[in-house]
Formats: structure tokens, C-alpha cells, sequence
């Protein structure tokens, strides 16, 4: 399991190499601002060199506490929700921050 710090460090040395990096409980580096700024801006370098970052957290409202967090979501190609309650659905669904149609069901 590598660091956030060894896997920028190999993606700096070697662009060309397909990567997924990984954050599991993501709520606690949305939280931190500076955390927040630097996986903005790797989130969007990344995929210019065939690369993707993976955010998991429990909570879609997690995503909107901050700009960054915020950009992260909104810039990620896919979007994959496990069971939320439904309330928690009709709520994202009220304001605006998730939106479904017949082919995202």
C-alpha cells in the first residue's frame, strides 16, 4: 500500500505508466484545506497522463463542504454510489448536487 507522497512521486518520474490512486475516507483530506488544494490540482494533472483519482467516502454531501472537494466531484468521469438511504437520495436529488435520469438508475 503506498502513500499519497510515493504515488505523486511515481507519477512525476513516469507519466506514461496507467495509474489509479486511491483515497479511502476521503471526508478527512476534503476536510483539510492545503489536502483539498493539492488533490484538486493533482485530480486534474492526472489525467493527462492516463491517470485517475478514486475518492471513496460514505457521504455525497461530503463533496460540497469546500470548493475543491466540490471540483473533484464535479470533474470525475464516473460517479459510483453504494446503498444511501432514500431520504439521503431525494435530498441530493433537491439540491441539485446529484441529478438521474433512466440510464444512471
Amino acid at each position: 500500500q503506498k502513500t499519497a507522497r510515493e504515488a505523486f512521486v511515481g507519477y512525476m518520474k513516469d507519466k506514461s505508466t496507467r495509474r489509479i490512486v486511491g483515497v479511502d475516507e476521503a471526508c478527512k483530506v476534503l476536510n483539510n484545506p492545503l489536502f483539498a488544494v493539492f488533490l484538486e490540482d493533482f485530480s486534474r494533472r492526472i489525467r493527462k497522463y492516463f491517470g485517475i483519482t478514486m475518492t471513496i467516502t460514505q457521504s455525497i454531501d461530503e463533496y460540497f463542504q469546500n470548493p475543491q472537494a466540490e471540483v473533484i466531484y464535479k470533474t470525475a468521469d464516473w460517479k459510483i454510489f453504494l446503498p444511501h438511504s432514500k431520504d439521503a437520495i431525494e435530498q441530493a436529488l433537491d439540491s441539485g448536487k446529484i441529478s438521474l435520469n433512466e440510464f444512471d438508475i
